[in-house]
């Protein structure tokens, strides 16, 4: 299963990813899904209840950012990983 995401800037993509992609490998680590970019999409593979929980942090992400808020620190990222994966609204 898979769900594409479209970036709306390039700004978006580079915050998301963080610096060396770290923050979308921790993403990938924590709901055990895969995600690859091809140009202004992003496509999240893996189970149905992962790919879920992790479209819904990645788009609340792309939310805060298109509302103006400029980083996301790596503590941010944890703090909102722990969140949706254990919110049971997202299973």
């Amino acid at each position: 299963m898979e769900k594409i995401i479209r970036f709306q800037t390039h700004q978006e993509a580079q915050v998301l990813f963080g610096p060396h992609d770290e923050n979308t490998q921790l993403i990938e680590r924590e709901f055990k899904v895969k995600i690859v970019v091809r140009g202004e999409h992003l496509k999240i593979s893996g189970t149905a209840t992962n790919i879920k929980k992790a479209t819904n942090l990645i788009e609340y992400i792309l939310g805060a950012l298109r509302a103006g808020q400029a980083e996301l620190g790596r503590a941010d990222l944890l703090y909102l990983i722990n969140n949706f994966k254990n919110d049971e609204r997202n299973s």
